[in-house]
């Protein structure tokens, strides 16, 4: 199969570029980390890749490399593309098996491992590797609302009249007011997670610090990143941040709100400021990187990604033992937690 690469540790050819760009300029699941700016920045943090152009397919590939060999996609965002297939996936099973040989053909006889969505092809060792909701904005904006259930367009409502509104962080100030509630977040999840109970707001002082640019809560300066923050009376209660491909996907990657702010529902009211935005701003998918209650509510599909195993034969057994404990550890998994819950339960009863 014919295929074009190019590894961030050489020269960017200008060929190659503007065929690369054009490719995911066609495709609605481009997404950020597929971005050659994104694939720059992380190549002078020390994180290589290859990008391939799958020319057979009309397609484009990104593999990352990792210790013991190569990474495309996780397991709520895969790095592959087709041109113009705005399915729910935009990959079908052909497809994936596909791009799965030609990852194995630019891999050296290194180990490659790929999420996708659907299962692996015949032959292929694999496992489920997470699930996340991707939601098409091919719609009005009244039709997108109305596929909001009647409570979440109740919660938007209430965080309207209870003084909140959404813009565009583009300030310094709102960047470190979001890291802060980052923080808050984190303290509340952590005191819940090990029974303590709920936790003061946090005070700390990281945020005013000044990091790099583009590191720390200067992320939101770069160019594939959007954050969204719902301000009451000139306050940060809630922020939501997004890598985006322009004409593509956006992609959820950060939340965190105050307790007021997750009182009045300004979280659901960020999510759909997300939607109508994207929408107006061109974008024609959006991955909530992830399937909660809360993304499943917004209207996308969910969608199971699977994680493929490559590699010739040198690698055939260890990647069936590996694919063996993947399938394996999410019954282990709600087990131990099963147990927990038991033993938790007696102690308190």
């Amino acid at each position: 199969m014919s295929h074009r690469v190019w590894s961030t540790r050489d020269p960017l050819p200008a060929e190659f570029e503007r065929a690369w760009e054009t490719r995911l300029s066609r495709s609605p699941f481009a997404h950020y980390a597929m971005r050659l700016d994104w694939l720059r920045w992380e190549a002078d943090l020390g994180r290589h890749a290859l990008a391939v152009l799958v020319d057979e397919l009309a397609g484009a590939l990104v593999l990352r490399a990792v210790r013991g060999g190569w990474e495309s996609g996780w397991p709520w965002r895969w790095q592959a593309v087709i041109e113009e297939d705005d399915s729910a996936t935009g990959l079908d099973p052909a497809q994936c098996a596909m791009l799965l040989r030609v990852a194995r053909s630019v891999s050296d006889g290194a180990r490659v491992r790929f999420f996708g969505p659907g299962v692996p092809p015949p032959g292929v060792a694999g496992w489920p590797g997470g699930i996340t909701v991707h939601q098409s904005l091919a719609a009005s904006d009244d039709e997108l609302f109305m596929r909001l259930d009647d409570k979440k367009r109740r919660n938007i409502k209430r965080a309207r009249r209870d003084g909140f509104a959404v813009v565009v962080a583009d300030r310094p100030e709102q960047f470190r007011a979001f890291k802060r509630l980052q923080i808050e977040t984190e303290e509340r999840r952590r005191a819940t997670s090990d029974g303590s109970g709920p936790a003061a707001p946090a005070d700390s002082g990281a945020p005013e610090r000044e990091p790099a640019p583009g590191h720390d809560w200067r992320e939101w300066e770069l160019p594939w990143q959007r954050l969204l923050v719902a301000e009451r009376d000139g306050i940060v209660e809630a922020g939501s941040g997004f890598g985006f491909h322009p004409g593509g996907t956006l992609d959820y990657r950060a939340n965190a709100s105050s307790l007021a702010g997750k009182k009045s529902y300004a979280n659901m009211l960020l999510g759909w400021e997300a939607i109508r935005s994207g929408r107006e701003l061109g974008f024609r998918r959006i991955n909530w990187g992830g399937a909660t209650r809360f993304k499943r509510d917004l209207g996308g599909d969910p969608v199971g990604v699977w994680c493929a195993l490559e590699g010739g034969p040198l690698w055939a057994i260890p990647n069936a033992v590996t694919a063996s404990i993947g399938r394996v550890r999410p019954r282990l998994s709600a087990w131990w937690h099963s147990m927990r819950g038991s033993k938790s339960g007696g102690e308190n009863g």
